[in-house]
């Protein structure tokens, strides 16, 4: 097996779409670890949103692109990590809440 660079496995890397995202996993900033050691290449990829359910399917395109690309044995780790943002300054924090999410239904039926 040949020397594999970095800019190889990146260029590789960035024809894998995030279907949630719409957008390729290297300009989603996804990637957060390219390891390579002689013809043995490793990936760490971090999604920011809830996903455990699309780990594999997306390890299966990233596996599949990369052995497209003349990569084989390569070992992808697929995280989650949604990141918890910071109170705004004039709300008193409360504790055990880490994120909050709204929900309106946008309807309508006000003035009828």
């Amino acid at each position: 097996m040949t020397e594999v660079s970095r800019d190889q496995v990146e260029a590789l890397l960035s024809e894998v779409q995030d279907r949630y995202l719409e957008q390729d996993i290297i300009s989603a900033k996804s990637v957060k670890d390219i390891g390579i050691d002689g013809g043995k290449v490793s990936v760490r990829i971090v999604l920011g949103y809830p996903a455990v359910g699309y780990h594999d399917e997306l390890k299966s395109d990233v596996l599949a692109k990369l052995e497209a690309g003349g990569i084989t044995g390569a070992n992808v780790v697929i995280e989650t990590n949604i990141v918890a943002h910071s109170v705004q300054k004039t709300v008193k924090r409360q504790d055990g809440i880490k994120n909050i999410v709204a929900v309106a239904s946008g309807k309508g039926g006000v003035g009828k």
